[in-house]
């Protein structure tokens, strides 16, 4: 299970490809795994291309951080405390105790003959939990797990020397960092899969104390040391994945945009983009068609398949968008009393066959087939114009604050936020030296 699930966080997420953070974070999960009563089995730990900060673990010793939970810590007590947690989940097997959950919202819903025609690698995946985030594999552990793996885990990272209250600590960092996106503090739920996080850090702050220190036993020898190893860490959307620009999806690795309204619910993974109007009367669906050679062979074929399931003859259209080749075929069905067009296009780009879904109740036909028809090669005023954000660690001026050290650096994010990141108070006057996180924009 944790082998195939592995497979699958590598082909939806991706694995982040930075040989020196992920040395490090296997540095200190190997410390954590030698101080286990037994070795169930061999343990790896990944860096997710995500940047949502979160962690999880998989049966067999398979445990990922996303690079977003990276940013978030201060300390390598922080990042310990972390896997401390993940490492227990995969130790006592919680992961088998999951109850599995399928999520395919309302948009997914059309009708088996396109879904069958497409396949089991088609339409049905590009909103599968997995592609939503992972959630089918980071699906909630119970509270009574969470708090043995925060137990257990605390234990675990103290003894491998470590400070035991740090899980705490950045479990703490995150919840400021997701008050000042959301403006909202966390409220307590009793039906909340995941425990109130001041309740867990209370929990936590009290096994602390009945431990006995720890002696220190760390990868690096100072925790500046620590901070600089996160230098670079990409921030937010990776732009080799694609990335939204206003209302365009460009992709400037692959070379290709395609129109996508920026009102519109819009999805991106590795291997899909999906979008959606808010009344979904119109849905986007944009993925690389694999096997297909042309872009008429792949029409064929979809026609040929969506035949022998409804023993309707679909007629394909070849031609050109924006001067590359292309082919479609479209169709109507009803659904209830409302009937919805599916337009198909695939377009030949580079090598490869791109299959371009569109769905539209009446009245939408036009604003979708011209959303599919924007698909085309990118310029390179349209390549030049991606950037990314990483994680800068900057020394301090003496008498400087965030605010001035945000000035001279060209951080990009609020200082409230930085403050939060950082773990420091908005107010705080650094002295020559300090090192401190920010976010700057930098050409792709």
């Amino acid at each position: 299970m944790g082998a195939k699930g592995k497979a699958m966080v590598e082909t939806t997420m991706g694995i982040y490809q930075d040989s020196a953070k992920e040395e490090m974070i296997s540095r200190i999960g190997q410390r954590l795994v030698e101080n286990l009563a037994t070795q169930p089995f061999p343990f790896e730990f990944h860096i997710v291309d995500m940047g949502e900060p979160n962690a999880f673990a998989l049966p067999g010793g398979y445990v990922f951080f996303t690079r977003g939970i990276l940013a978030l810590a201060n300390s390598e007590d922080e990042l310990a405390g972390v896997m401390g947690h993940e490492i227990i989940h995969s130790y006592n097997r919680h992961s088998i105790k999951q109850k599995k959950k399928g999520i395919l919202p309302a948009i997914l819903k059309v009708p088996e003959a396109l879904s069958g025609a497409l396949g089991a690698n088609g339409i049905s995946r590009i909103f599968s939990p997995l592609s939503k985030g992972g959630d089918a594999l980071m699906a909630s552990h119970s509270r009574k797990d969470e708090y043995e793996a925060d137990e257990l885990g605390v234990r675990l990272s103290t003894k491998s020397g470590y400070e035991p209250a740090a899980l705490g600590t950045l479990l703490s960092t995150l919840d400021k960092t997701i008050e000042v996106f959301t403006g909202e503090k966390e409220k307590p739920s009793y039906f909340d899969d995941h425990p109130y996080t001041p309740d867990r850090v209370n929990r936590i702050n009290r096994e602390a104390a009945g431990l006995p220190p720890s002696t220190p036993n760390k990868i690096f020898k100072t925790n500046k040391d620590f901070l600089r190893a996160l230098d670079g860490i990409l921030v937010g959307p990776n732009p080799n994945q694609g990335v939204f620009k206003g209302d365009w999806f460009i992709h400037p690795d692959l070379k290709f945009k395609i129109q996508i309204p920026e009102k519109w619910t819009r999805q991106n993974t590795r291997s899909e983009v999906a979008a959606a109007d808010s009344s979904q009367s119109a849905i986007m669906l944009l993925e690389v068609e694999a096997n297909a050679k042309t872009a008429q062979d792949a029409a064929q074929t979809f026609s040929q398949a969506f035949k022998e399931k409804t023993k309707v003859t679909l007629d394909v259209k070849s031609g050109d968008v924006n001067g590359l080749t292309s082919s479609r075929v479209s169709f109507t069905q009803t659904q209830g009393n409302t009937k919805v067009t599916f337009i198909c296009l695939w377009v030949e780009h580079a090598g490869l066959v791109y299959r371009v879904i569109g769905v539209a109740s009446p009245g939408s036909e036009g604003r979708v087939t011209t959303h599919l028809e924007s698909f085309s090669s990118i310029s390179e005023n349209d390549r030049q114009s991606i950037t990314k954000k990483v994680i800068r660690v900057v020394e301090t001026h003496k008498g400087e604050t965030i605010k001035s050290v945000s000035e001279r650096t060209s951080n990009v994010i609020p200082v409230k936020l930085t403050a939060a990141i950082n773990r420091i108070a908005e107010e705080t006057i650094f002295e020559q030296g300090d090192l401190v996180k920010v976010v700057v924009e930098v050409p792709y």
